[in-house]
């Protein structure tokens, strides 16, 4: 979850540490969950480990003041923001990385058809100068280098 501690402490200096305790814990949960803080007060203070009365009013006075309600929860605009922002750069990332693997999977299959026609040519070329050493032998031919009788 990123926290940006110039934009955080400008919205939130004149919360109490409860205030910012309550605030920081519905904010994890919704990074988290990817998604709004459920519609019930309950849960939110379950969420944020409130018990008492006055750790209830923080709930309230935050939920108010800091998340918009909506159908299906209750939603940060920042944070849902920057959550939509992570999925669109963790999508961007999964796709090179996918492309990356691609072209590495595309060099090494050339590369391995290429060594295989390479290897078959040796062969094929091994093959061939044991064959004319063989016909080489054969006939009586000399070396023209070192004039030796086989090459």
């Amino acid at each position: 979850m990123p926290i940006y501690t110039g934009d955080y402490l400008r919205d939130t200096r004149h919360l109490t540490p409860q205030k910012h305790g309550v605030y920081l814990l519905l904010l994890m949960h919704c990074w988290d969950q990817k998604g709004p803080l459920p519609l019930d007060e309950q849960e939110c203070a379950g969420i944020a480990n409130c018990r008492s009365s006055d750790e209830i009013e923080a709930i309230r006075y935050i939920l108010g003041k800091y998340f918009v309600r909506m159908d299906d929860g209750w939603y940060n605009t920042r944070m849902q923001h920057e959550i939509e922002r992570s999925e669109v750069i963790s999508m961007a990332r999964s796709s090179a990385g996918r492309k990356g693997y691609e072209a590495k999977a595309k060099q090494l299959l050339s590369s391995i058809w290429f060594n295989g026609y390479q290897r078959l040519q040796m062969n094929v070329f091994r093959q061939t100068r044991l064959s004319y050493w063989a016909v080489a032998v054969a006939k009586g031919i000399k070396c023209l280098n070192c004039k030796s009788q086989y090459f």
